[in-house]
């Protein structure tokens, strides 16, 4: 069984989180585990996921820079001992290369899905 951890800034409403809903409903649950993780904000999409029985946390993250988002990722990541990390946006793919630092797992792969399109990002995060 291959364990995936989806993680993205919120599940509210929007083309990210449709994806997101889309690919988890589609996946093989005979091969993959899957937890999908919200940093900071629940919503309908959020909502439909948990009732449908999937695998959702929400980790309420502050605004901004919040060590505590981070602490609450590195325990869902030790939790689950994720096998593939997909981060769904620039928040989320800083948050967990953060939480890699911590977790011991720098080998764990991580895949960014920077939904969006041309959105600029600020040049920490294009750093990351």
């Amino acid at each position: 069984m291959i364990k995936l951890m989806h993680i993205a800034w919120g599940l509210e409403v929007g083309g990210k989180e449709h994806f997101l809903y889309q690919l988890t409903r589609g996946i093989d649950a005979a091969r993959f585990q899957t937890t999908i993780v919200a940093l900071r904000r629940r919503g309908p999409f959020f909502d439909r996921l948990q009732g449908e029985g999937y695998r959702v946390t929400c980790l309420d993250k502050g605004a901004g820079y919040d060590p505590r988002g981070v602490t609450r990722l590195v325990r869902a990541i030790r939790k689950e001992r994720p096998n593939i990390v997909v981060a769904h946006d620039s928040t989320a793919l800083l948050a967990v290369s953060l939480a890699r630092l911590f977790v011991g797992a720098a080998q764990m792969p991580v895949v960014a899905m920077l939904h969006g399109g041309g959105l600029p990002l600020p040049p920490f995060k294009q750093f990351v």
